[in-house]
């Protein structure tokens, strides 16, 4: 379909002017009417409303009239009659609030469940706005701040394992853990848009998203995630989908007649993990006016990985393969540098002598031995070690229609299971990645009128690497090379080095949007984003401390290492009634993009069709959208030396094209079953290239070449029966890398030196399955249990990571959480046990999984945490 055609349709449709009709209900009226309530006289103040709803179509005058009927029915002692039109109200305006000082306590109370009701199938993160979740343009999930305690989470990616579409391989190391969404592998979690109160938290340089235990869990709202293409409404970074943290306000937090209020957790569990998190919240009696302040801190000595050989940090043994690689790096062939040794030293000793034939000085088998015996010096005095420390505020300020909020966070997590022990060192002699992010972000909403809302988005933030933040190895030593023997002579003991890398990134954002419903069977959302990017090519390293000030840049870039961007993005969603119970979405979206003055991607169409038909239990929605991905600055600028040594400022946007249809069945608003299937089309993959350099040499180089068709199936179940609730879904994966070829560009072939035309995608399991019940008992006693199923995930041969040559069997997960809240305190205790079975099991290692990669990373044994939570 043609984007350009569609575009034109949006403007016709966004342009036709409102058409006023003659209203005979008057704001005269329902003031009348508002008197006679107020003097006691309400048989006839509820007949002048009615009438009053029945006349207007305007929307604020509905509401005012159905206010007034709702207060005149709890009035008369007709609570139910009250409670049937709170919620017309509602379903006018899912936003709509009470007027805390004058209106009656019982309408509040009446209202204020209707809307926590209402929002258990409402999504903000699909179409920048509210709507069903079910009759959304997308497919989403959507968890409460109940059912992330029900359940027991300490943290965000802990629940990512309990909902369908997503491949998680945990390592505890840089990233905590690397999430694949919907059946894509990529080196990073850097993919999928991470927002926090919609402000995108990928990291600027990189796009990764740290999805550790640094996010406040005091103040979350809800848990949304939206799967699929959504750059029609985000642009770059949606390309597998979206998952939004949208957290409390002011009045989420404090009760009712309240004007302070404290939410607070605290906890003790395995691996002598530690952790506290609280928010405090005031507010004005009219609620125009309130603050929240929130704040975290999560220490861990994590998972003791000592017991396995790949983390044991065993000395090594001699073997005639270290035999080689001891005479390959200490024995010295040069006859020069023949010459200038036997100029020094005596041509003959215990550790080597003067091989006189092939004019070399080769190590004997006693100064193999000793350069053995210097190297395991090292091994001898570390073992495993892990470790992460978190810290996080967020502040926000509610002024009327402004909202002013800061968010930071920074963490410090060791290599846990990324790493064998080949190479790197532990937590404790130094080993931490350290990112900090921070934004701040001014919000402006307003009801210009009944059909047009306004909202302005400003937001700044920063992203940086900690001065101490370094990678720790003992690669000094006489097994690499980078001692030789002159030091094995003078008897130089190997020690660990510390290289310290550093980046900073910043970016000041703005959206402006429009909401606007002239006719009850169309609605638009149209917004402009504006972005201004200052971003690194590549980190600064130093080897002495602090980067930042005495740090090289690790790739030579024509016109320096910081990269000045600028970026726009217009969009424009429109949904229309056809008829009864059939709605058509349309959208569209253009992007532009420039670095410095001539580089960039230039322009980007992207767009979505959707049908959606709901008649009488049943929702059937089809749709087709497509995505984006910008090359990161780490993809294009940056190096790694001895592999990748030609960047690529001109890499194009990776491109997706989406296919979806689904179908669902409501039983009850509790109660339904939806099934999904989609067909995925993606090009211009980023992969790595062998290609010859000006002077005739070889390296790799990113280049955007790859192509990937994947399939899949979701299916998502809820069931309530009384105080029991059920859930359960289901994954089918199936990936594949289309004419995949090899980094010289030539088609992979198998075993026979056949054309492979599609490859599977490495460490995606084609099926998982999660579910689980929870039972409340009179408020006080809640007790959940879930589990999951891993198929297995298949790596090596005629697969996109064949180096991996691990099995990663199928393996169930069973975990349980138990609440016991104290009641008329506010207090809540609770256990949690994780792999309550001991299951052993591991999941794919990362990028190659090439050593000093680890192949396998070894996940939780049995963990368990006592938990308090206190809420005023």
């Amino acid at each position: 379909m043609h984007t350009k055609k569609i575009y034109i349709i949006f403007l016709i449709f966004f342009t036709i002017s409102n058409i006023s009709f003659a209203q005979d209900c008057t704001w005269s009226e329902i003031n009348e009417a508002n008197l006679k309530y107020e003097d006691g006289n309400f048989d006839e103040a509820l007949k002048i409303a009615q009438k009053c709803l029945i006349d207007t179509k305007e929307t604020k005058q509905k509401i005012e009239a159905l206010r007034l009927i709702a207060k005149t029915y709890i009035a008369l002692d007709q609570d139910s009659a009250a409670t049937i039109t709170a919620k017309k109200i509602i379903d006018i305006n899912p936003k709509f609030e009470p007027n805390y000082l004058n209106d009656p306590p019982q309408f509040i109370d009446i209202i204020n469940k209707l809307k926590k009701l209402s929002e258990q199938f409402v999504v903000v993160s699909i179409s920048k706005k509210e709507e069903n979740i079910y009759e959304a343009p997308a497919t989403a999930v959507v968890l409460k701040d109940n059912d992330l305690k029900q359940r027991g989470y300490l943290d965000f990616e802990a629940l990512l394992h309990d909902l369908p579409g997503f491949d998680i391989s945990r390592s505890n190391g840089n990233l905590y853990s690397h999430i694949y969404q919907r059946g894509y592998r990529s080196i990073n979690t850097n993919r999928t848009l991470f927002l926090i109160d919609g402000v995108e938290d990928n990291d600027l340089w990189s796009s990764n998203v740290y999805l550790s235990r640094q996010f406040i869990m005091s103040n979350v709202k809800s848990f949304e995630v939206v799967y699929g293409p959504a750059s029609v409404m985000y642009g770059s970074n949606a390309f597998l989908g979206v998952i939004n943290i949208i957290s409390k306000d002011p009045a989420d937090i404090i009760a009712q007649n309240k004007t302070f209020g404290i939410n607070a957790i605290a906890g003790y569990g395995s691996y002598n993990t530690k952790f506290a998190d609280i928010t405090l919240a005031m507010q004005t009696k009219d609620h125009n006016i309130g603050f929240s302040l929130s704040g975290r801190t999560f220490w861990s000595d994590e998972h003791d990985l000592s017991e396995y050989p790949e983390h044991d940090y065993q000395p090594m043994s001699l073997s005639d393969e270290l035999s080689d690689q001891y005479h390959q790096n200490l024995d010295i062939t040069d006859s020069t540098d023949v010459t200038n040794f036997i100029s020094t030293h005596q041509t003959n000793s215990n550790l080597y002598y003067f091989d006189t034939s092939a004019y070399q000085i080769i190590l004997t088998n006693t100064g193999i031995q000793t350069a053995l015996d210097y190297d395991n010096d090292v091994l001898n005095k570390v073992s495993f070690s892990d470790g992460t420390q978190t810290f996080a505020l967020n502040f926000k300020l509610k002024i009327y229609n402004f909202t002013l909020g800061w968010y930071y966070w920074q963490k410090a997590e060791g290599p846990g299971a990324q790493y064998d022990d080949t190479k790197y060192l532990g937590y404790a002699q130094g080993q931490a990645w350290q990112p900090i992010h921070h934004f701040m972000y001014l919000k402006y909403d307003k009801d210009i009128s009944d059909k047009i809302t306004f909202s302005n988005f400003l937001r700044f933030k920063t992203h940086y690497l900690n001065k101490n933040n370094r990678i720790v190895t003992y690669g000094k030593n006489y097994l690499s090379g980078r001692l030789s023997l002159e030091d094995l002579i003078s008897g130089n003991i190997p020690t660990w080095d510390s290289v310290y890398l550093f980046y900073k990134a910043s970016q000041l954002r703005n959206e402006t949007k429009f909401f606007y419903k002239p006719f009850s069977w169309l609605n638009n959302i149209t917004g402009i984003e504006t972005r201004l990017s200052s971003i690194q090519g590549d980190y600064y390293l130093s080897f002495d401390g602090n980067a930042q000030e005495t740090g090289f840049a690790l790739t030579n870039i024509d016109g320096g290492n910081q990269f000045f961007s600028k970026d726009i993005g217009v969009y424009s969603q429109n949904s229309l009634s056809l008829i009864k119970n059939l709605k058509l979405i349309l959208a569209v979206r253009y992007d532009f993009n420039r670095v410095r003055t001539t580089q960039g991607y230039g322009s980007v169409w992207n767009g979505r069709v959707a049908l959606v038909y709901s008649p009488k239990s049943f929702i059937f929605k089809i749709f087709n959208s497509s995505a984006f991905k910008d090359a990161t600055n780490r993809e294009k600028y940056s190096t790694a030396p001895g592999k990748r040594e030609l960047p690529n400022p001109d890499l194009q946007p990776e491109m997706v094209n989406n296919y979806e249809f689904s179908i669902a069945k409501k039983f009850n608003e509790n109660n339904i079953i939806e099934i999904t299937s989609y067909r995925a089309y993606y090009s211009n993959i980023i992969q790595e290239v062998r290609v010859q350099r000006d002077d005739g040499t070889y390296t790799n180089q990113n280049q955007a070449v790859g192509k990937a068709i994947i399939t899949g199936i979701n299916a998502f179940a809820n069931w309530n029966i009384k105080d029991f609730n059920f859930y359960a879904n289901y994954t089918y994966t199936l990936p594949y890398t289309i004419d995949p070829q090899n980094s010289d560009g030539s088609p992979v072939t198998d075993s026979l030196g056949n054309e492979i035309y599609r490859l599977r995608i490495s460490d995606i399991a084609s099926h998982r399955a999660n579910f689980g019940f929870n039972y409340n008992f009179k408020k006080i006693v809640n007790i959940n249990v879930r589990a999951n199923y891993v198929g297995q995930r298949i790596t090596g041969t005629n697969t996109t990571v064949s180096t991996n040559t691990s099995t990663f069997n199928p393996y169930f997960l069973l975990n349980s959480t138990i609440n016991f809240s104290i009641p008329k305190t506010g207090i809540t205790i609770e256990f949690s046990c994780f792999n309550i079975l001991n299951t052993k099991y591991y999941e794919p290692g990362l990028d190659q999984a090439i050593s000093p990669l680890a192949s396998m990373l070894i996940q939780n044994n049995r963990n368990a945490y006592l938990t308090v939570f206190y809420n005023l």
